[in-house]
Parts: C-alpha cells; sequence; structure tokens
C-alpha cells in the first residue's frame, strides 16, 4: 500500500513538473519580454522523464507539448470562427485536435531523446539539442514555431542567426537547458558531484555557448555601427485595419475600387516626403483583373511621383468560356512613372487556407475537404520563381503573409535575387500580411516577431506591413525601428537606413549548411549505435 502511495505521489509530480515546463514554454510566446524562461524551460520534464518508461515518457511530453501549444496558440479558436462562424464546442474540437497534432512534437523530441540514450554512448549534450533540431526541423506544421523565435528582445543572442539560421539557435536553447538540468542533478546529488567543469562535454559545450555570445556581442556593435553610415529611404506604410470577411468586398462610402480608402493614405504620405509606399495583404484590390482600376492605380501613382507595393488576387481565366482556371496570391510594384516593374506570384501557400494538401483535386476526400472549410479554402496556385522589385536606391524582395515564418524560404528568395539582380542597389525584406483572420493580438505578436529573424539571419532590413497591425521596420540587428499599433487604422512614415552592400548573409549563401551539420552528427550517432548492439552481441 505504501508503494501504490508512493507511487502515485511521484506520478502526481511529475505530472506538474510536465504542466510547468509547457508553462514557461507557452510564457515566453505570449510574452517575448520573458525571453530568459526557455533558457531552461525544458528542464521540469527533463526531471518528470528522467527515470520513467518510453510510454511514460511519451504521455508526459506530450501532455506539456499539448498545454503548450494550447495556451500559447489559443487563437486558432478566433481563426476558426472567423473563418468558418462555427459553434464553440465545435471550435473547441478541431482546435484540440490541433494542439494534440502540434504537442507530438515535444513528445517525440523527447522519446528520441531517450530512446538514443538506451542504444548509444554519444553524450546527453548531443543527443538532446541534436533530437530537438531534427525534430523542429523536419515535423510539418501548419504553423511552425520556433525557440529561437521567443528570442527577439535578446539582441545579444539572436546576432549568430546570420550563420547558422534560427535553428541553430533552437539548438543552441536546447543544449543549455540540458547543461542547467545536468548541473541541477549534480549539485543535489548525495554526496554532490563536483569538478564537472573538468570533463570535457562541460569544456565543449560551455565553450560553445560563450562562444555563440561573443560573436553575438561583436557581431551587434559591428552592424550597428555600419548602418550608421547607411543611407535613409522614407516608406510610407499603410495599415487599413480591415475587417476580414468572407463575402464579397465591400467598399465604403466615398471610396471605390479605383480609388480605395489606401489610395487616399498614399496620397498624404507622399505630400510628406514618402518615396515609396507598402500597403499590406488585404481584400483583393482588382488591380489585375479590371483594366479601369489598373489605369486608374497608375495614374495616380505616376502623378504622385513615387512607388507602390501592393497585394492583389490575380485571376487567370479560359478565352473560350470566361471560366476561372486558375489563381494566385500576388503583389507588385508601380514604379513613379506609374510603370509596373514588378510582379510576384506568392510560392508559400498555407495549407487549408489557400490549398487542400496531400489530397488529388477532384477525390472525394478533397471535395468534403473544400467543402468543410468552405469559402476559406481559396484553392489558390503556387508561383515558381522568386523575383524583386527594383527601385532607383533598393531591391526590394516581396514575401506575402505565411512566407515570412519559413527561414530557408526567405534566404533562398535573398540568393536568388543576389544570383539575378543586374544593379548595384543594396537589398531590403518586405513582408505583406494580413492577420485579422485570427483577432488575437498574440498571434500577430507571435508572426511580426518570427519574420524579425528573417532580417538578421539575411542582415537585410525587413519592413512588415500588416493589415491589422502591427506593423514594423526592423534593422539588420534585429532591432526593432518602428511598430504601430495593434487594431487601428493610420498611414507611417519611417526612415529606412539601406545600403549598397546589403546583399545577404552567409545563412543566406547556404541556409543548408547547419542542417547538413545536424544531419553529420546523426550519422555519427547512428555509427556508434551500430558499434554499441555489436559489442553487446
Amino acid at each position: 500500500m505504501q508503494l501504490l502511495n508512493l507511487e502515485k505521489t511521484e506520478g502526481f509530480q511529475k505530472t506538474l513538473l510536465a504542466l510547468l515546463c509547457s508553462g514557461l514554454l507557452s510564457l515566453v510566446f505570449l510574452n517575448q519580454e520573458q525571453f530568459l524562461l526557455t533558457w531552461f524551460a525544458f528542464i521540469p520534464l527533463l526531471l518528470a522523464t528522467r527515470r520513467t518508461s518510453l510510454l511514460t515518457t511519451y504521455l508526459l511530453s506530450l501532455l506539456a507539448g499539448f498545454c503548450m501549444f494550447a495556451s500559447a496558440t489559443y487563437w486558432i479558436t478566433d481563426f476558426l470562427q472567423l473563418s468558418k462562424a462555427q459553434s464553440l464546442h465545435t471550435r473547441l474540437i478541431w482546435a484540440s485536435l490541433y494542439w494534440l497534432y502540434c504537442g507530438h512534437l515535444i513528445a517525440f523530441v523527447f522519446v528520441l531523446f531517450k530512446l538514443l540514450k538506451r542504444f548509444t554512448v554519444v553524450h546527453e549534450f548531443i543527443l538532446f539539442p541534436l533530437s530537438v533540431a531534427l525534430l523542429t526541423h523536419g515535423y510539418p506544421m501548419l504553423f511552425p514555431m520556433h525557440l529561437g523565435e521567443s528570442q527577439t528582445h535578446f539582441l545579444w543572442a539572436i546576432q549568430a542567426t546570420e550563420f547558422v539560421g534560427v535553428l541553430g539557435l533552437d539548438t543552441l536553447i536546447a543544449l543549455v537547458n540540458i547543461m542547467f538540468y545536468r548541473l541541477i542533478l549534480c549539485l543535489f546529488h548525495q554526496p554532490p558531484k563536483i569538478r564537472i567543469s573538468l570533463q570535457w562535454p562541460w569544456v565543449i559545450s560551455t565553450t560553445v555557448v560563450v562562444a555563440w555570445f561573443v560573436i553575438g556581442g561583436i557581431r551587434l556593435e559591428h552592424w550597428q555601427n555600419r548602418m550608421l553610415d547607411a543611407d535613409s529611404l522614407k516608406i510610407g506604410l499603410v495599415q487599413p485595419n480591415e475587417i476580414p470577411s468572407l463575402d464579397k468586398n465591400t467598399i465604403q462610402q466615398g471610396y471605390s475600387t479605383a480609388f480605395p480608402p489606401e489610395m487616399e493614405m498614399t496620397q498624404r504620405l507622399s505630400e510628406l516626403g514618402a518615396e515609396i509606399v507598402i500597403w499590406p495583404e488585404a481584400q483583393p484590390k482588382q488591380y489585375i483583373n479590371d483594366l479601369f482600376v489598373r489605369r486608374a492605380y497608375r495614374r495616380e501613382i505616376d502623378d504622385l511621383d513615387i512607388g507602390l507595393v501592393f497585394q492583389d488576387q490575380q485571376q487567370l481565366t479560359d478565352p473560350v468560356n470566361g471560366r476561372v482556371v486558375e489563381r494566385f496570391n500576388a503583389s507588385m510594384m508601380i514604379d513613379n512613372t506609374g510603370i509596373e516593374s514588378g510582379f510576384y506570384q506568392k510560392i508559400k501557400r498555407i495549407p487549408f487556407g489557400e490549398y487542400i494538401p496531400l489530397t488529388k483535386p477532384g477525390s472525394d476526400m478533397h471535395r468534403w475537404l473544400l467543402s468543410f472549410f468552405g469559402q476559406f479554402a481559396s484553392e489558390l496556385s503556387a508561383g515558381d520563381e522568386f523575383t524583386s522589385f527594383v527601385h532607383d536606391k533598393v531591391n526590394i524582395i516581396p514575401l506575402i503573409c505565411y512566407e515570412t515564418t519559413f527561414s530557408g524560404f526567405v534566404a533562398n528568395a535573398v540568393a536568388s535575387n543576389s544570383q539575378h539582380s543586374h544593379n548595384d542597389s543594396g537589398n531590403v525584406l518586405v513582408g505583406l500580411s494580413n492577420d485579422g483572420w485570427f483577432g488575437s493580438r498574440h498571434q500577430s505578436n507571435q508572426h511580426i516577431l518570427a519574420s524579425t529573424l528573417r532580417a538578421v539571419e539575411n542582415r537585410l532590413p525587413l519592413i512588415h506591413a500588416v493589415n491589422n497591425g502591427p506593423s514594423l521596420v526592423v534593422s539588420p540587428t534585429g532591432e526593432v525601428v518602428f511598430q504601430s499599433d495593434f487594431q487601428h487604422a493610420g498611414g507611417y512614415l519611417v526612415d529606412v537606413n539601406t545600403s549598397p552592400d546589403a546583399k545577404g548573409s552567409f545563412y543566406s549563401e547556404y541556409p543548408m549548411a547547419f542542417v547538413y551539420f545536424i544531419f553529420a552528427l546523426v550519422g555519427y550517432v547512428v555509427i556508434n549505435i551500430n558499434i554499441t548492439i555489436r559489442q553487446k552481441h
């Protein structure tokens, strides 16, 4: 009976530790000012799963993962309400399935970690960061979340991502977590284990962590000084704060498709000296598909003598029957002479929003999913090439909404522009987003803070225009130069520092370098497992 009570008490304690882990992780994604919590958030779960079976490890870590995603991405319920008008009961069911799926990311990390410990003698300081890196890189998620995205306020921590991307920062955070975990075990061991600093795993790991932050401090100062000598470009940001709707486009009183509210704000920003004005992703503007609107836009921009970057929906029709056969989410630029100087079709589409994955068009499953997601499932086609918009002072690399969250994708866009650019102007990243579908401020913050890392990874200025805000401008150091208010309509004029030398970074050119390093570690562990198994037999 005493043994049974002891097991119940230990089970309760382990459950509390798993919940503590989920609380720490979710807190940093809801409030990025608590970024330091990420560096030891996994310790409670490491303690809870220290001497547990594989099944218990899976259940505890799945509990932690489910609760973490349920609290950090609670806005999924708002999305289902706005896009499907579902009841609270139905929203919670579908959201819970999403959180359960995402929670398996944490579960698989800890199960893999325990399996590797069982079958190899490779040190934990390699195995745990390796498990985190592998699953973070390879586990498919609708809205990817990286540990490193919680560190955008920790400038010294994010600078080295210009070499290894956010995945490198994820791996470092995992390394620090396992080091603190082992330190706690050593300190509370009876008798306490000392002289841990003389063991080679500690020496190497401590060196890696210290080197990361030393490099971060040096590179931060370097880029801050470099931006002091950069040229200034006046950018106008328009934030319409439209309420998303699945119904037909609404036209505000006093405006028209040829002259929307954004154009009036563009006139005001032009009077204040804006050289380029950027509109976010919002309801379709009819520019591409309506010749009258297209002529009106070009004439207006020619008169204002500025550049305009905006988003629209492109429809390709059958020349015989006039039916729409293909649609694209697109962005374009009209230069100060009224000529279209760039056109981009979105490549990275939102699964279940802009297309139905893993199903064949016309199949029963495809039709059922289309009926379930209704009008929100737009069935947009994907573009097939990166491009840039050429301005006299800068090359604009366009990204549409979801694309800003993918580290390697943005790096490839930068590299492609550098290979095909034929002028001496520097580059700037421009994201056009509409986060109004998610309602919550936390989702918008998570989106723009994730995109903040794209500026550091590629060492380029980033302008992220968001329909409902907050819109922001980020320097290549990761410092936020400007941030607008959430759910406020307005126009903003911001000085953006640009340099002709701003073409990209090491990561822009070699975005897979760190991934290949991780794969090399996997090869080393596999070889070690084979040797261990042979020795046992």
